[in-house]
């Protein structure tokens, strides 16, 4: 996700009239995104790729411990989404923390097309925060610890 994150953010610099200059100036934010986590997810084979007929047909599930650290392993996306979305509209999601420096355009991200279709990227990305949101609140503690608080209620 963060690298497919990256080249959407990058694609709106550059349709905003960006430099490769300004755009590298931009990225210092968090350098290891640029062709560290390319490489590697080039590396790794997708799941929709497998051969076997039973994995795409009828998928294994991820269980809630490793949904949970899964969305702790890819916080800094959810936090580029949270920072996506116009600021005190997802103020309910507080315990994700929205990235500082980053740049105005990235809050244009669902600036496209009728108004239909603008709420509508701006409901998928909330539903995203809010999907994940009980397993990034880290002071509910480790993701053990939060599933085994999920089983009991």
């Amino acid at each position: 996700l963060d690298w497919h994150t990256q080249q959407a953010v990058l694609k709106i610099y550059a349709d905003n009239g960006l430099n490769n200059e300004q755009i590298g100036l931009i990225l210092k934010h968090k350098p290891q995104l640029s062709e560290d986590k390319k490489s590697k997810a080039e590396k790794k084979t997708h799941s929709s790729t497998t051969s076997s007929v039973t994995n795409i047909v009828n998928p294994i599930p991820l269980r809630k411990l490793g949904e949970c650290c899964l969305a702790r392993y890819f916080r800094d996306d959810y936090r580029l989404i949270k920072t996506m979305l116009p600021e005190g509209e997802v103020d309910t999601i507080a315990n994700v923390s929205r990235l500082e420096d980053v740049n105005p355009l990235v809050n244009s991200v669902c600036n496209w097309g009728s108004n239909e279709l603008r709420m509508s990227c701006l409901a998928d990305l909330e539903s995203m925060l809010h999907r994940r949101a009980l397993f990034l609140e880290e002071s509910r503690g480790s993701c053990q610890k939060v599933v085994a608080n999920l089983n009991d209620s």
